[in-house]
């Protein structure tokens, strides 16, 4: 079923990274929507700028997903009503069973039902040490 306020696309999303549903996930996002990552570790990207850059990233990600699953999440909606403030933490096993696991804190705007811009935190460190860079270029 398609999300039909801006809280519910919030929602949507996560739900649709449980269900690994990267075609879904995309449907969420405006064409020019964006994911910024203001503090991602060196060699990592700071971000996802549009569509196409987002449709990249998760499909190389969601290639090695097992499993995700957010053991905490809350989602709050802001002043804005096309603001949200999300905390979560992650619980990411990938084939092989290697497992990552983070604590995040996000910003979404979201304008006619589709995200414009989802701005996320969590500790860089934890993310390179438990991922490494799936980003990096292979030689």
């Amino acid at each position: 079923m398609a999300p039909r306020s801006n809280r519910e696309v919030v929602g949507a999303l996560f739900d649709r990274l449980i269900a690994c549903d990267v075609d879904g996930f995309l449907e969420l996002f405006a064409p020019d929507g964006q994911q910024l990552l203001p503090f991602a570790p060196a060699g990592f990207p700071d971000g996802f700028r549009g569509i196409d850059e987002l449709s990249a990233a998760y499909r190389q990600l969601f290639r090695d997903y097992r499993e995700v699953r957010f053991p905490e999440l809350t989602i709050e909606a802001m002043a804005d009503p096309e603001r949200f403030l999300a905390t979560y933490t992650t619980d990411i096993r990938f084939d092989g069973g290697r497992r990552y696991g983070n604590r995040y804190i996000a910003t979404f705007v979201v304008r006619d039902g589709r995200i414009r811009e989802w701005t996320e935190y969590c500790d860089p460190i934890t993310l390179q040490t438990q991922l490494g860079n799936p980003f990096a270029q292979e030689n």
